[in-house]
């Protein structure tokens, strides 16, 4: 009896090929099918045994499925339901189908097909945000949806908190640019800083956050969010985002273009500090933190410079920002008006993962004296093409190596100088 149930189906499974064969025959009025037309007929027969009867019926009366003969967009479709087909209960494939293109147009549907779980899909494709048309902001939802779903069941967090995000208020009340750029930049950022991206996310909850699209001359469009806890904090939005779109573009025009979409603000208790910058690469954007009583220039400024500039030994990382400081504002930074005293260590790094050392200001200080007298020696021209040849090299921030790249650009007749500077500023030299 098993071997007959077997035998009969085979039978009735090359018979309706047969006949979808031969319904692609009346229609082209062709004697003999391309094999187009042939793998379509094939497909279409595989997709309607493995889709509800109803369903199928629904799907043959759409528009676009074209009497038979589907655009490519549809047949991918049709793959999808009868791929992830469930019962009515947990996928209403009907409504899917009825608002299939309008709803789901090519692009959004490669989005869909890109998420490849059948479990995720079935999920999506009966949310009332999904059925009810995908808008630009949904589609880049799905994007970062799509990433968190293949690394569900790591211990990073903040793909459990994309995950319910669809269940939030300020997601079922209608994503919007605002919302899906904080999601976007947020994913992007937690693969450095997982914590700072958790705090994105949740700061959606109380919508305490502005966002603006810049345009920079040698970098294109990037957009800015900047956040900060309810409360007082918030008051400082407004004056951080006018401060960062007043000096990003200079500070570009001194450091070279910079890649991520992203820069990321946040206004926080810092304590005995006045802000944090973390540079940007990749896809990975640059995060700076302000403390609510330095929201000024020169700070932005500051941090501002480590986005652009990136990491290295104390005394480069924050002599810099300094030196971008004394060239825009004609005024000292933090660290050159803290007065200290000692020499430079050369090779001192601070991990973030750390606590600040307790000569960490010192060290800045005495780099910030040192980069600010080699600004004066050498002209800011020569100056910042250094800042760009170290931006752009891809060799590690050692100090050493960093030191010998201001000499290598010193003009012949100012090296003596500037190696006597080094001599008495450096330690161990």
């Amino acid at each position: 009896m098993r071997k007959l149930s077997i035998a009969i189906g085979v039978t009735s499974t090359v018979a309706a090929v047969a006949v979808a064969i031969v319904y692609f025959l009346i229609l082209s009025g062709s004697s003999e099918p391309t094999p187009e037309q042939r793998a379509t007929a094939e497909s279409l027969e595989r997709y309607e045994l493995r889709i509800e009867p109803r369903v199928w019926r629904q799907i043959e009366i759409q528009p676009w499925f074209n009497k038979g003969n589907p655009t490519p967009e549809g047949l991918r479709l049709i793959n999808l339901i009868s791929e992830y087909y469930v019962s009515q209960r947990a996928f209403d494939a009907i409504k899917v189908v009825e608002t299939y293109p309008d709803g789901l147009d090519g692009e959004y549907e490669s989005l869909l097909l890109g998420l490849e779980l059948g479990e995720l899909i079935r999920t999506v494709v009966i949310a009332p945000w999904f059925v009810d048309g995908i808008t630009e902001p949904e589609a880049a939802y799905l994007t970062v949806l799509g990433d968190a779903w293949k690394r569900k069941g790591s211990s990073w967090t903040f793909d459990d908190l994309v995950l319910a995000s669809a269940k939030k208020p300020w997601f079922q009340d209608g994503l919007d640019e605002k919302e899906a750029a904080v999601l976007n930049a947020a994913a992007a950022l937690s693969g450095r800083n997982h914590a700072k991206a958790i705090k994105l996310v949740e700061g959606l909850e109380s919508d305490v956050f502005l966002y603006e699209n810049v345009s920079l001359p040698l970098s294109g469009e990037k957009t800015l969010i900047i956040t900060a806890a309810p409360g007082v904090f918030e008051a400082q939005i407004s004056p951080a985002l006018a401060l960062v779109k007043r000096w990003i573009i200079e500070v570009e025009a001194l450091s070279g273009p910079y890649s991520p979409r992203y820069i990321l603000v946040s206004i926080e208790d810092l304590n005995s500090l006045c802000g944090t910058g973390s540079g940007g690469r990749g896809d990975i954007p640059g995060f700076v933190t302000l403390d609510i009583a330095c929201v000024s220039d020169s700070t932005v400024i500051h941090e501002l410079a480590h986005v652009f500039v990136g990491s290295g030994p104390i005394w480069f990382a924050e002599g810099i920002a300094d030196v971008y400081v004394l060239h825009l504002t004609g005024r000292n930074g933090n660290y050159l008006a803290f007065q200290a005293s000692g020499k430079v260590k050369i090779s001192y790094h601070h991990s973030r993962s750390q606590d600040y050392p307790p000569d960490y200001r010192e060290q800045g200080a005495l780099g910030a004296k040192l980069l600010a007298d080699v600004y004066r020696l050498i002209g800011p021209d020569q100056t910042f093409t250094i800042v760009r040849q170290i931006i752009a090299d891809t060799l590690p921030r050692e100090g050493p190596l960093l030191r010998d790249l201001f000499l290598a650009g010193t003009p012949d007749n100012l090296k003596s100088r500037l190696t006597a500077l080094y001599t008495e500023r450096f330690e161990n030299q």
